[in-house]
């Protein structure tokens, strides 16, 4: 990654070279972020990730909105993001949620059948909800609670997370 000085990049030498027996992958998070923070991450940044891209890195991104919506409107130069194709993610098929659910996870012990069923009831194959309600589960056990707790906070959290959860469920 780039190391900023004032207006300028400066490029780690292992990053300036094309990779040959690496591929790697760069991770960016809610995206939306970027936005927020123009003045941290501004036209040079991203040109750098452009350039990075070209040369074989993967950037894998996350966010609500397209990064067209995210970055700069009205850049005359070729933009960041039009580099990247959109795969929208939906839910799981019944049989992935159910593949992530008995997951066999090292050192935790695995699912019971009830907990597997309210796990899925609740997430209704939804990506997030699966991880939020298989946290709880989790927790409510290394804090002997009930199952009915632990299900009522991961309602709680995707109600947080997504205002208009569960509606049309």
């Amino acid at each position: 990654m780039a190391f900023k000085k004032p207006n300028v990049y400066v490029v780690p030498h292992h990053l300036q070279k094309p990779w040959k027996e690496q591929h790697p992958i760069l991770c960016l998070d809610e995206f939306e972020e970027f936005k927020l923070r123009r003045n941290e991450f501004t036209h040079d940044f991203f040109s750098a990730l452009r350039s990075y891209g070209q040369r074989g890195m993967s950037i894998i991104t996350t966010s609500q909105k397209p990064l067209s919506e995210l970055t700069e409107q009205g850049d005359s130069s070729s933009p960041f993001y039009n580099t990247f194709p959109i795969t929208k993610l939906g839910v799981f098929s019944n049989e992935d949620a159910k593949d992530f659910v008995n997951l066999k996870r090292p050192g935790i012990e695995p699912f019971t059948p009830k907990e597997r069923s309210e796990i899925l009831k609740l997430a209704n194959r939804h990506p997030l909800a699966l991880n939020v309600a298989c946290f709880h589960v989790l927790e409510s056990k290394r804090s002997n609670e009930s199952l009915i707790v632990a299900m009522q906070r991961a309602e709680d959290d995707m109600h947080a997370h997504l205002p208009g959860w569960g509606k049309g469920r």
